[in-house]
């Protein structure tokens, strides 16, 4: 049964067995179906009141029974505890889309605005474009001709696909290295020794679509390899 036997008899757990023996005949009075025949749910709270008199008479089943009782609150309390976590763990992942949806969308009026400028002639976009060659992460080997720009950033967060798409501004990315994902610096190597010095030279400049990135020469050693992402 469900019901606490004492709340259901109204006796307190010291009442002894002749004060539940009373307490019981005066229930069974309210509730005995004999006395009450127009009463369709007499005969179930009669079979009810007299298991709760019969578990409070025997120790050993009003010991078990609570013991069940208590393992089964327990297990209501951990299944709300797991409900709670699953309901924050879906509002954070819900927080994080937002949040990413926006990143988007302003980069999306970022470009934009920096397409609207170009149109305008308010901006030199020969200082920023070069012919794009297909995108494909590539394998590039730092060797004779080939050159590297450190790039950097804060705030935020930056795929290798999305520094890619910036850094392409410049001439044909050979590839991307990050060394410590942990880290908001990459490595991005180039074919042409020009294509650092106009990173680097349009670095921070205002309306350029990444201008939030920290761009410098990095020397390399001959023949060192970077393995592109």
């Amino acid at each position: 049964m469900s019901t606490d036997p004492l709340k259901l008899l109204g006796v307190d757990a010291n009442a002894t067995p002749k004060e539940i023996t009373k307490a019981y005949r005066r229930r069974a009075l309210k509730c005995h179906p004999d006395r009450h025949p127009d009463d369709p749910e007499a005969a179930s709270k009669f079979h009810e009141l007299t298991q709760a008199y019969e578990l409070l008479l025997d120790p050993q089943r009003l010991e078990a029974w609570r013991q069940n009782q208590a393992a089964a609150k327990k297990v209501k309390e951990r299944d709300a505890t797991r409900r709670k976590a699953a309901v924050e763990m879906q509002e954070r992942i819900n927080k994080k889309e937002g949040l990413q949806q926006q990143k988007r969308r302003e980069k999306e009026a970022e470009r934009v605005r920096f397409e609207a400028q170009v149109a305008e002639g308010a901006i030199d976009e020969s200082l920023f474009y070069k012919a794009k060659p297909k995108k494909t992460k590539a394998k590039g080997k730092a060797g004779q001709g080939m050159a590297v720009a450190r790039v950097s950033w804060e705030g935020g967060e930056y795929s290798d696909e999305e520094l890619m798409d910036v850094m392409w501004l410049f001439g044909d990315v050979k590839g991307v290295t990050r060394p410590d994902k942990s880290r908001k610096v990459v490595s991005v190597v180039y074919g042409d020794r020009e294509c650092v010095r106009e990173a680097v030279y349009a670095s921070g400049m205002a309306g350029r679509p990444g201008s939030e990135l920290t761009i410098q020469k990095r020397s390399m050693n001959k023949g060192k390899r970077h393995k592109a992402r």
